[in-house]
């Protein structure tokens, strides 16, 4: 072979002495045969993406287009309907509450415990007792008997005097000398006032000797219902004369009361040292409550008793034996 026949490294012959394809041919043939699998991988990897977006994007009443109206796919993840009714709830859950409205009634609770006017065992009714000393006893007298106000609206009368108020006190002498007649006449007093109280009036009875206490012993205010009318006239009936006259462990009970009672109706039948008169009115400067003084049987103690009724803006009356 000459150099001119020399084949070069891109050429070479077939059995025939013909020149063959090229390496360049041979190597794609080559790498067709060697591809084919991965042709037909990614033929089924394209098709099965031309199912998914027909499943995606035709719609499920048919071949045409949606119409205004419609658009639900069978692919969707939920129905308009379902999609109204969350945008609806979020909507809610962004705006602020509306606060229930309330009843002028619960108005004017919420505004009674706000202003710490009541507490519980008031029933929610407005102290005013601290006018009470600016008008003798929580009430106004027109001239002719009229009462113009005063207290809670309600009246009591004890002995002969006359209170207005809601919350009413009697604070009782039981001692020693209060024995017999005295003892029965204000048993007698005492049921006949309370039985005449309005049914939304309170009271609280504080007897008094050589000590005091609460009858009914719970440190609250009672309603003047026909139940604890009928209670506290029992309770009434079992009240003894026994010890001596300290009104001052009585007025330590009446000074710790809320709330505060419209009146208080203090009731003696005998004396007491000045100091004890003027630790009351000193007290009650701060207190500020009528305190009606009335001497029963006997007005030994009347200077005292005078002196309380005026220093608190309250009424003086003596009551002889009967």
């Amino acid at each position: 072979m000459t150099a001119q026949q020399e084949p070069n490294s891109f050429t070479h012959t077939d059995a025939h002495g013909q020149p063959a394809k090229s390496l360049a041919v041979a190597g794609w043939l080559w790498h067709r045969r060697a591809t084919w699998p991965a042709a037909v991988v990614s033929l089924v990897f394209h098709l099965v993406l031309v199912l998914i977006a027909a499943l995606i994007f035709i719609p499920a009443g048919g071949g045409g287009a949606p119409g205004k109206g419609e658009g639900v796919y069978e692919s969707a993840v939920m129905s308009e309907a379902e999609l109204d009714e969350l945008e609806a709830a979020a909507w809610a859950a962004a705006e602020p509450a509306v606060p229930e409205q309330q009843s002028p009634e619960q108005q004017l609770a919420d505004l009674s415990s706000d202003m710490s006017i009541t507490d519980a065992a008031s029933s929610a009714k407005i102290d005013l007792s601290d006018l009470g000393s600016l008008s003798g006893g929580g009430e106004m007298s027109a001239g002719d008997g009229l009462s113009l106000g005063g207290g809670g609206g309600g009246a009591a009368s004890f002995f002969g005097v006359e209170a207005t108020g809601t919350r009413f006190v009697y604070l009782v002498d039981v001692s020693g000398s209060m024995e017999g007649r005295r003892m029965q006449g204000l048993k007698d007093e005492l049921i006949r006032s309370i039985g005449s109280l309005d049914a939304t009036a309170e009271f609280m009875v504080i007897p008094f000797s050589s000590g005091a206490w609460i009858v009914g012993e719970k440190r609250e205010w009672r309603e003047a219902s026909e139940s604890n009318k009928r209670w506290v006239r029992n309770q009434i009936t079992l009240l003894a004369a026994d010890g001596g006259t300290e009104p001052d462990k009585g007025f330590d009970i009446v000074f710790t009361l809320r709330p505060k009672p419209d009146a208080v109706y203090f009731m003696t039948d005998g004396e007491f040292p000045a100091i004890v008169a003027e630790s009351i009115i000193a007290r009650n400067r701060r207190f500020r409550v009528p305190i009606h003084s009335i001497c029963f049987g006997s007005d030994s103690g009347a200077e005292e008793m005078k002196r309380i009724a005026k220093e608190s803006g309250g009424r003086y009356n003596f009551v002889p034996d009967r």
